[in-house]
Protein backbone atom coordinates (compact mmCIF):
# COMPACT_ATOMS: atom_id res chain seq x y z
CA UNK A 1 0.00 0.00 0.00
CA UNK A 2 1.81 3.50 -1.21
CA UNK A 3 2.06 6.42 1.13
CA UNK A 4 -1.42 7.93 -0.16
CA UNK A 5 -3.50 4.90 0.26
CA UNK A 6 -2.28 4.57 3.78
CA UNK A 7 -3.58 7.97 4.52
CA UNK A 8 -6.76 7.45 2.76
CA UNK A 9 -7.35 4.26 4.58
CA UNK A 10 -6.62 6.16 7.91
CA UNK A 11 -8.79 8.89 7.30
CA UNK A 12 -11.37 6.19 6.14
CA UNK A 13 -12.18 5.08 9.93
CA UNK A 14 -11.27 8.55 11.64
CA UNK A 15 -14.07 9.03 14.09
CA UNK A 16 -14.70 12.71 15.17
CA UNK A 17 -12.32 13.13 18.15
CA UNK A 18 -11.87 16.66 20.61
CA UNK A 19 -9.47 17.35 17.80
CA UNK A 20 -11.64 17.70 14.93
CA UNK A 21 -11.69 21.03 13.79
CA UNK A 22 -15.18 22.94 15.42
CA UNK A 23 -17.22 23.22 12.07
CA UNK A 24 -16.75 19.56 11.35
CA UNK A 25 -17.88 18.33 14.89
CA UNK A 26 -21.02 21.21 14.72
CA UNK A 27 -22.19 20.05 11.38
CA UNK A 28 -22.64 16.35 12.59
CA UNK A 29 -24.50 18.08 16.01
CA UNK A 30 -26.31 20.08 13.78
CA UNK A 31 -27.59 17.40 11.26
CA UNK A 32 -28.39 15.35 14.37
CA UNK A 33 -30.39 18.09 15.71
CA UNK A 34 -32.85 17.77 12.46
CA UNK A 35 -32.80 14.40 12.42
CA UNK A 36 -34.04 14.23 16.13
CA UNK A 37 -36.94 16.50 14.90
CA UNK A 38 -37.49 14.48 11.38
CA UNK A 39 -38.32 11.25 13.88
CA UNK A 40 -39.95 12.89 16.52
CA UNK A 41 -43.33 11.88 14.71
CA UNK A 42 -42.07 8.65 13.69
CA UNK A 43 -43.01 5.59 16.23
CA UNK A 44 -39.88 3.43 15.18
CA UNK A 45 -36.66 6.10 16.05
CA UNK A 46 -34.18 4.42 13.36
CA UNK A 47 -33.22 5.12 10.10
CA UNK A 48 -30.38 4.00 7.56
CA UNK A 49 -27.59 5.62 6.18
CA UNK A 50 -27.20 4.53 2.48
CA UNK A 51 -25.30 6.46 -0.95
CA UNK A 52 -26.01 5.67 -5.02
CA UNK A 53 -22.69 3.69 -5.22
CA UNK A 54 -19.31 3.66 -2.75
CA UNK A 55 -16.96 6.43 -1.97
CA UNK A 56 -19.44 8.88 -1.21
CA UNK A 57 -18.85 8.98 2.81
CA UNK A 58 -21.80 6.65 4.05
CA UNK A 59 -19.86 4.71 6.78
CA UNK A 60 -18.56 7.72 8.34
CA UNK A 61 -21.16 9.58 8.29
CA UNK A 62 -23.15 6.83 9.84
CA UNK A 63 -21.03 6.27 12.63
CA UNK A 64 -20.02 9.53 13.62
CA UNK A 65 -23.94 10.60 13.80
CA UNK A 66 -23.79 7.18 15.87
CA UNK A 67 -21.32 9.23 18.17
CA UNK A 68 -23.19 12.49 18.18
CA UNK A 69 -26.66 10.90 19.05
CA UNK A 70 -25.14 8.98 21.94
CA UNK A 71 -23.79 11.88 23.42
CA UNK A 72 -28.09 13.26 24.31
CA UNK A 73 -27.55 10.20 26.55
CA UNK A 74 -30.04 8.10 24.73
CA UNK A 75 -29.41 4.42 23.99
CA UNK A 76 -27.76 3.81 20.15
CA UNK A 77 -27.08 0.78 18.30
CA UNK A 78 -25.18 1.50 15.31
CA UNK A 79 -25.64 -1.69 12.64
CA UNK A 80 -23.28 -2.77 10.06
CA UNK A 81 -26.08 -4.01 7.91
CA UNK A 82 -23.37 -3.84 4.45
CA UNK A 83 -22.55 -7.87 5.08
CA UNK A 84 -20.46 -7.85 1.86
CA UNK A 85 -17.64 -5.28 2.75
CA UNK A 86 -18.01 -4.34 5.86
CA UNK A 87 -15.87 -1.38 7.64
CA UNK A 88 -17.69 -0.55 11.10
CA UNK A 89 -15.62 -2.83 13.28
CA UNK A 90 -12.86 -1.09 11.94
CA UNK A 91 -13.83 2.26 13.72
CA UNK A 92 -13.92 0.90 16.41
CA UNK A 93 -10.59 -1.50 16.23
CA UNK A 94 -12.03 -5.17 16.66
CA UNK A 95 -12.45 -7.88 14.31
CA UNK A 96 -15.47 -8.55 12.56
CA UNK A 97 -16.83 -11.93 14.39
CA UNK A 98 -20.05 -12.41 15.75
CA UNK A 99 -22.82 -9.89 14.15
CA UNK A 100 -25.84 -9.58 12.57
CA UNK A 101 -25.08 -12.11 9.56
CA UNK A 102 -25.69 -14.76 12.85
CA UNK A 103 -28.69 -12.62 14.83
CA UNK A 104 -30.58 -12.87 10.75
CA UNK A 105 -29.96 -16.76 10.79
CA UNK A 106 -30.92 -17.64 13.83
CA UNK A 107 -28.11 -18.49 15.98
CA UNK A 108 -27.34 -15.13 17.86
CA UNK A 109 -29.87 -12.73 19.88
CA UNK A 110 -29.26 -9.20 19.58
CA UNK A 111 -28.48 -9.24 23.46
CA UNK A 112 -25.24 -11.95 22.52
CA UNK A 113 -24.07 -10.00 19.43
CA UNK A 114 -24.10 -5.94 20.22
CA UNK A 115 -20.46 -4.96 21.33
CA UNK A 116 -19.95 -2.10 23.76
CA UNK A 117 -17.73 0.60 22.43
CA UNK A 118 -15.00 3.41 24.33
CA UNK A 119 -18.46 6.07 23.44
CA UNK A 120 -21.36 5.61 26.25
CA UNK A 121 -23.97 4.85 25.11
CA UNK A 122 -23.34 3.66 21.91
CA UNK A 123 -23.27 0.02 20.72
CA UNK A 124 -22.59 -1.36 17.78
CA UNK A 125 -24.10 -4.56 15.99
CA UNK A 126 -20.89 -5.83 13.62
CA UNK A 127 -21.57 -7.23 10.37
CA UNK A 128 -20.18 -10.62 11.15
CA UNK A 129 -19.29 -13.49 9.04
CA UNK A 130 -19.82 -12.54 5.68
CA UNK A 131 -22.92 -15.03 4.07
CA UNK A 132 -23.35 -16.01 0.50
CA UNK A 133 -27.04 -14.44 0.37
CA UNK A 134 -27.06 -11.24 2.65
CA UNK A 135 -30.34 -10.06 0.68
CA UNK A 136 -32.22 -13.25 1.98
CA UNK A 137 -31.04 -12.79 5.09
CA UNK A 138 -32.55 -9.43 5.17
CA UNK A 139 -36.12 -10.93 4.42
CA UNK A 140 -35.79 -14.16 5.94
CA UNK A 141 -37.82 -15.27 8.86
CA UNK A 142 -35.39 -13.74 11.56
CA UNK A 143 -35.57 -10.28 10.39
CA UNK A 144 -38.52 -9.04 11.58
CA UNK A 145 -37.82 -10.52 15.23
CA UNK A 146 -34.38 -8.65 14.71
CA UNK A 147 -35.85 -5.27 13.84
CA UNK A 148 -38.32 -5.71 16.94
CA UNK A 149 -35.96 -6.15 19.50
CA UNK A 150 -33.45 -3.73 18.78
CA UNK A 151 -35.81 -1.06 19.19
CA UNK A 152 -36.76 -2.49 22.28
CA UNK A 153 -33.54 -2.59 23.88
CA UNK A 154 -32.30 1.03 21.91
CA UNK A 155 -33.67 4.19 21.88
CA UNK A 156 -32.30 4.60 18.37
CA UNK A 157 -30.88 2.34 15.80
CA UNK A 158 -28.70 3.47 12.77
CA UNK A 159 -27.79 0.91 10.00
CA UNK A 160 -24.42 1.63 7.47
CA UNK A 161 -26.10 -0.42 4.65
CA UNK A 162 -24.57 -1.24 0.80
CA UNK A 163 -25.18 1.65 -1.95
CA UNK A 164 -28.66 1.38 -3.49
CA UNK A 165 -27.86 1.00 -6.97
CA UNK A 166 -25.42 -1.80 -6.66
CA UNK A 167 -27.49 -4.02 -4.57
CA UNK A 168 -31.30 -3.69 -2.33
CA UNK A 169 -30.44 -4.39 0.95
CA UNK A 170 -31.27 -0.80 1.64
CA UNK A 171 -34.36 -0.72 0.43
CA UNK A 172 -35.02 -4.22 2.04
CA UNK A 173 -33.96 -2.49 5.72
CA UNK A 174 -36.28 0.86 4.41
CA UNK A 175 -39.35 -1.43 3.87
CA UNK A 176 -39.43 -2.24 7.78
CA UNK A 177 -40.01 1.07 9.68
CA UNK A 178 -36.64 2.39 8.80
CA UNK A 179 -36.66 5.68 7.33
CA UNK A 180 -33.37 6.48 4.46
CA UNK A 181 -30.82 9.24 5.12
CA UNK A 182 -28.89 9.79 1.81
CA UNK A 183 -25.78 10.72 1.43
CA UNK A 184 -23.84 12.29 -1.76
CA UNK A 185 -20.51 13.36 -1.99
CA UNK A 186 -19.17 16.73 -4.20
CA UNK A 187 -17.16 15.96 -6.75
CA UNK A 188 -17.72 11.86 -6.72
CA UNK A 189 -21.75 11.60 -7.17
CA UNK A 190 -23.44 11.56 -10.10
CA UNK A 191 -26.62 12.88 -11.16
CA UNK A 192 -27.38 10.46 -13.39
CA UNK A 193 -26.45 8.09 -10.18
CA UNK A 194 -28.80 10.29 -7.26
CA UNK A 195 -31.51 10.51 -9.48
CA UNK A 196 -31.66 6.20 -9.96
CA UNK A 197 -31.39 6.03 -6.82
CA UNK A 198 -34.36 8.72 -5.53
CA UNK A 199 -35.82 7.03 -8.35
CA UNK A 200 -36.09 3.46 -6.91
CA UNK A 201 -36.75 5.03 -3.56
CA UNK A 202 -39.84 6.65 -4.78
CA UNK A 203 -41.04 3.68 -6.81
CA UNK A 204 -40.94 1.58 -3.21
CA UNK A 205 -42.71 4.70 -1.42
CA UNK A 206 -40.01 4.48 1.39
CA UNK A 207 -39.86 7.06 4.00
CA UNK A 208 -37.11 9.49 2.92
CA UNK A 209 -35.41 11.72 5.58
CA UNK A 210 -33.02 14.10 3.11
CA UNK A 211 -29.62 14.11 1.06
CA UNK A 212 -26.23 15.12 2.97
CA UNK A 213 -23.64 16.63 1.06
CA UNK A 214 -20.18 15.76 2.07
CA UNK A 215 -16.95 17.19 1.01
CA UNK A 216 -18.84 20.61 -0.07
CA UNK A 217 -16.53 23.15 -2.07
CA UNK A 218 -18.29 25.87 0.25
CA UNK A 219 -16.86 23.90 3.10
CA UNK A 220 -13.07 23.60 2.07
CA UNK A 221 -12.75 27.26 0.83
CA UNK A 222 -14.09 28.66 4.01
CA UNK A 223 -11.15 31.93 5.14
CA UNK A 224 -11.63 30.78 8.50
CA UNK A 225 -9.51 27.90 8.06
CA UNK A 226 -5.81 27.83 6.93
CA UNK A 227 -4.60 25.03 4.72
CA UNK A 228 -2.81 22.63 7.51
CA UNK A 229 -6.43 22.41 9.19
CA UNK A 230 -8.23 21.21 6.23
CA UNK A 231 -9.79 18.60 6.65
CA UNK A 232 -11.50 16.59 4.05
CA UNK A 233 -14.94 15.00 4.77
CA UNK A 234 -15.46 12.47 2.95
CA UNK A 235 -13.88 8.61 2.66
CA UNK A 236 -12.87 6.24 0.28
CA UNK A 237 -14.74 2.52 -0.06
CA UNK A 238 -13.30 -0.98 -0.96
CA UNK A 239 -15.20 -1.39 -3.71
CA UNK A 240 -16.28 -4.67 -2.54
CA UNK A 241 -19.19 -4.83 -5.16
CA UNK A 242 -17.42 -4.48 -8.26
CA UNK A 243 -17.47 -1.13 -8.89
CA UNK A 244 -14.72 0.69 -10.00
CA UNK A 245 -14.98 4.56 -10.19
CA UNK A 246 -12.31 4.60 -12.93
CA UNK A 247 -14.36 2.39 -15.48
CA UNK A 248 -17.62 5.10 -15.15
CA UNK A 249 -17.31 7.13 -18.77
CA UNK A 250 -20.07 8.96 -18.01
CA UNK A 251 -18.98 10.80 -15.05
CA UNK A 252 -20.24 14.08 -13.84
CA UNK A 253 -20.09 16.08 -10.75
CA UNK A 254 -22.79 17.00 -8.31
CA UNK A 255 -23.08 20.75 -8.74
CA UNK A 256 -26.93 21.43 -7.88
CA UNK A 257 -27.22 19.42 -4.75
CA UNK A 258 -27.50 21.72 -1.10
CA UNK A 259 -26.73 20.62 2.09
CA UNK A 260 -29.73 19.06 3.45
CA UNK A 261 -29.57 18.50 6.69
CA UNK A 262 -33.47 16.57 7.08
Amino acid sequence: MGKKSKIAALREVSPLSEDDRFSYTESFRTLRTNLMFGLVQREKKRFLVTSALPSEGKTATAFNLSVVFAQTGVKVLLVDADMRNPKVHRYIKQKNDKGLSAVLSGTLDVSSAVTATEYENLWVLKAGQLPPNPAELLEGKYAERTFAEMQEKFDYVIFDTPPVNLVSDALSIAKKSTAILFVVREGVSTHEELKKSLRAIEQADLDFLGIVLNDSKAEKSSRYYKRKYSYKYGYGYGYGYGYSPKKDKNRGEIDEVSRKDA
